[in-house]
């Protein structure tokens, strides 16, 4: 009779610590989705009502939250289409994920753009966010226990003084190295794989200002990155730090950028290239197949012709 009671008791037990632990769970994926929904709502709510034609210290740094909005959507395909796919592959550095999922969003958006019309264009466009918005807001078990975007730059956790010393003064020079006073400034066209985006949410921010932070964010951080992951796979993370640290203070390399912006998209795609070539040679999967042959009608709806380099890093990878 006792061990009956017992065992009444001990399930009992059992099932208000299954029922608290499921409304625990159920409270954290309301919270999670609530928090990213209204984020998400934020930066298109502002797009669409805020009112910036004039260049300034604050227009700058809305401008740029909002072009790295845009790219996180860019990883959020990428993600997706990984997912999808079901793409696997083994990594050198925490960041190749990020660089890998950021880059085939980046170029399928690219592809879309080049093969459709506009019409079918602008549809997809609406549905790229439409898209990115559920996927971002949906509570996956991974994602409420922190393992999202952010754990790609695990290894930064871990640097000594002189690695953390070096890595603030890289962005300390990528914020005062913004070129103010380029010529896209004298103009007032909007161009650029952004358009779409920007057509989209009706942006309301100068279009020299979202000009200048597009090419200047977006690729040239897709340069030092790249760059950074493929020392990676040579030197250490202190000797990688100091090459990204010795070409950012390159004072030639600061007036060839701030004198013609287009030289920034030229470089990623060279970095992503030689980056590509390193990544899928060590990644141990066909399927980064897609990521790399991506590449050529990506550079070519860019209007660049990467077609010799390409054949050249195919014959290193087989």
């Amino acid at each position: 009779m006792s061990n009956g009671i017992t065992l009444v008791n001990l399930s009992g037990i059992f099932l208000s610590t299954l029922v608290k632990k499921s409304s625990n769970i159920n409270r954290k994926k309301l919270l999670f989705t609530l928090k990213r929904a209204g984020l998400f709502g934020v930066f298109i709510s502002l797009s669409v009502f805020s009112s910036f034609s004039s260049v300034s210290v604050g227009n700058f740094l809305f401008s740029f939250l909002l072009i790295a909005f845009f790219v996180f959507n860019f990883y959020l395909l990428g993600d997706l289409i990984e997912y999808f796919f079901k793409v696997h592959y083994k990594v050198t550095s925490s960041i190749d994920r990020l660089i890998s999922r950021t880059l085939l969003g980046y170029f399928s958006v690219i592809c879309f753009k080049f093969f459709l019309s506009d019409f079918l264009f602008l549809v997809f466009s609406y549905f790229f966010l439409a898209i990115n918005f559920f996927y971002f807001s949906y509570p996956t078990r991974s994602r409420l226990y922190g393992l999202s975007a952010k754990s790609h730059f695990s290894e930064f956790r871990f640097l000594d003084k002189l690695e953390k010393m070096t890595f603030f003064l890289i962005l300390l020079y990528f914020v005062f190295s913004i070129p103010v006073n380029s010529e896209e400034f004298a103009t007032s066209y909007d161009e650029g794989v952004f358009g779409f985006i920007l057509d989209s949410v009706k942006i309301n921010l100068n279009s020299s200002l979202i000009l200048v932070s597009y090419k200047y964010l977006f690729y040239l951080t897709l340069t030092l990155v790249c760059l950074y992951s493929s020392f990676r796979n040579f030197f250490t993370r202190r000797v990688s730090l100091f090459g990204i640290f010795l070409l950012q203070t390159n004072w030639s390399f600061y007036k060839l950028y701030s004198g013609n912006l287009d030289v920034l998209p030229y470089c990623a795609l060279v970095s992503a290239l030689f980056w590509l070539c390193l990544f899928v040679s060590k990644g141990l999967s066909y399927r980064l197949g897609l990521l790399f042959g991506l590449f050529i009608p990506s550079s070519f709806a860019l209007e660049y012709n990467f077609i010799f380099s390409f054949i050249l890093g195919l014959l290193f990878i087989i």
